[in-house]
């Protein structure tokens, strides 16, 4: 006799104390953003064999199977702001990284922490308007929404990662952006990031609209630590001593 096990399900808390995230750039599973361009793509064209002349169907893009399956998993998050900079001026000096439309200016970070990895590209660092809480610790992946930014990919990189949102609830949004590119703009409400729960079990997502206060007591990495492997012992250090503590047990093992 075969028996059916209901798997539990996974939710991933997603706080934000933005009302304009909130109410119009929620973060939704990956089928709520599948690209228009795909999804306006005819299915199919035709097309001439060279050797027969013979006509046959190719089908499109819009039929892979991997795109597909990508956009059934996982999460989106939109631009929460535009975002407009002028890289050639910036890199001259003439001007900041960007501006963005939002009360927490974007920044970047210090070409000295990746020696030699994109030199032709500078640092941009969004702070995120999201603190995500999952308790369980499941780790996930970080990702362009490839797909999302079209045209887009081949002058604003932004690199993948795996994360979990036990230890770090931040969703600040890092990219590299060519430094001779003209100016440019990423509007609010673009997909600019896909992540990926790497389990089997169902994911869902929570958006929930609170005060900014109630949002930076949310678990994050504080500023002063600079390394998060750092925060995360410490973290973990702290919960051993607190469970040792409640229980009643003297550390050194003395009755």
């Amino acid at each position: 006799m075969l028996f059916k096990f209901k798997q539990s399900k996974i939710i991933v808390d997603c706080f934000t104390h933005d009302k304009a995230a909130f109410e119009v750039y929620k973060i939704r599973k990956s089928v709520y953003y599948y690209p228009e361009t795909i999804k306006d793509m005819e299915s199919n064209f035709t097309t001439t064999d060279r050797a027969t002349n013979i006509n046959y169907m190719l089908s499109t893009i819009k039929k892979c199977s991997g795109i597909n399956s990508l956009y059934k998993h996982g999460a989106i998050i939109p631009l929460w702001a535009d975002f407009i900079s002028q890289p050639i001026d910036y890199i001259a000096g003439n001007a900041a990284v960007g501006i963005f439309f939002n009360p927490e200016q974007a920044g970047s970070h210090d070409p000295r922490q990746y020696p030699g990895i994109m030199s032709e590209y500078f640092n941009v660092k969004i702070p995120g308007v999201w603190h995500l809480v999952e308790p369980s610790g499941i780790n996930f992946l970080w990702q362009a929404a490839t797909w999302n930014l079209d045209n887009q990919n081949k002058d604003v990189v932004i690199p993948p990662g795996v994360l979990d949102f036990k230890w770090n609830a931040q969703t600040n949004l890092n990219m590299f952006v060519k430094k001779d590119l003209p100016n440019f703009k990423l509007t609010a409400g673009t997909p600019v990031v896909q992540i990926i729960p790497l389990t089997e079990k169902q994911v869902e997502y929570q958006c929930h609209l609170i005060s900014a206060e109630e949002y930076w007591n949310k678990p994050a990495q504080p500023g002063h630590f600079k390394s998060m492997l750092r925060w995360k012992k410490e973290k973990e250090k702290a919960a051993k001593l607190d469970a040792t503590e409640k229980k009643g047990r003297c550390p050194f093992g003395f009755k």
